[in-house]
């Protein structure tokens, strides 16, 4: 948000929230050559992620030896674990840095491409199950993505999906200082109602859950990120863009250095308020259970079988 200021429009109908304008290749290159993708100290969200979407395809009738193509694959966290459960692991990755990390590190071969430009969109009917595991809020063209998914997707194919909520609480509360309104990364806010309505096009037997996810802590702790980073770019009005961009810089360099090095999401400071937020979640348990209830937690969990 440094680099350009972006602005957001929001469906008054079903709640879906959208960078507008969308970001061109030519920024979105720029950003995902970066060697984006998920950090390493997340192997084990990630893979407690993975086993809850595993076990919700099994539960709808995924088998063993079944081929699981996963988008936006990144370290092959998820594809391991999906190895490891008896499918037959698939994926594609936009970071090189990523692919050769999962080949080396896992044995998982990921193909270095988008979905549309992989080898696996030219094979209709060819896959058991596809997995975008907070990865659809990142592409331009979702309604493109998902009709490339169909149509490789075998018959009665299985489509999961993970991703940030528009309706969740932490966004109402804290908007733009959201840890997940990330610009130019997030394009896309769903709803479960705008993402029922976006998948009903090629899909059916569709259902949608809010969960707690890959969010940063519990409340308090979801508090105090978007309290400093609303305070973070306020600086921007005493030192300039310029200057706070090369500073943001200088401390992701030195977090993710702590973080890698300790095996942990936060470092610093940050990882004080993190332990001590922990002792609240017994307080948090039941608020988190009822807001999920009624659709309201940070992140959507859907499933869905191809029409």
């Amino acid at each position: 948000m440094l680099t350009k200021v972006y602005s957001s429009k929001r469906c008054e109908e079903c709640g879906y929230v959208w960078l507008n304008p969308v970001p061109g290749k030519r920024e979105l290159d720029k950003y995902y050559n970066q060697a984006y993708s998920v950090p390493l100290y997340q192997d084990k969200a990630v893979r407690s992620k993975g086993g809850l979407v595993l076990r919700e395809l099994k539960r709808r009738g995924l088998r063993k030896n079944a081929t699981l193509l996963d988008v936006g694959a990144s370290h092959g966290f998820f594809l391991s674990l999906a190895k490891k459960q008896g499918f037959v692991p698939r994926g594609v990755e936009l970071s090189l840095a990523a692919v050769k990390s999962a080949k080396t590190s896992l044995g998982i071969a990921i193909e270095n491409s988008s979905l549309g430009t992989s080898s696996f969109a030219k094979k209709a009917n060819t896959i058991d199950a596809i997995t975008f595991l907070d990865v659809l809020e990142h592409v331009t063209n979702q309604k493109e993505a998902l009709k490339v998914a169909k149509r490789i997707l075998k018959k009665d194919g299985l489509l999961a999906m993970t991703m940030p909520n528009a309706a969740c609480t932490e966004f109402k509360l804290f908007r733009s200082n959201w840890e997940w309104f990330t610009p130019p990364a997030h394009i896309h806010f769903h709803t479960p109602q705008s993402l029922h309505i976006l998948l009903e096009e090629g899909f059916t037997d569709i259902k949608i859950v809010s969960i707690r996810g890959d969010a940063g802590g519990n409340m308090i702790m979801q508090a105090y990120t978007a309290a400093r980073q609303g305070i973070f770019y306020s600086l921007r009005y005493v030192v300039g863009r310029k200057r706070l961009r090369k500073i943001k810089k200088d401390i992701e360099k030195r977090m993710s250095e702590a973080s890698e090095e300790s095996g942990e999401e936060f470092a610093g400071f940050s990882r004080l308020v993190y332990k001590m937020s922990k002792f609240f979640d017994p307080l948090f348990a039941e608020f988190d259970k009822a807001r999920n209830r009624r659709g309201k937690g940070p992140s959507l969990f859907v499933t869905a079988m191809k029409a």
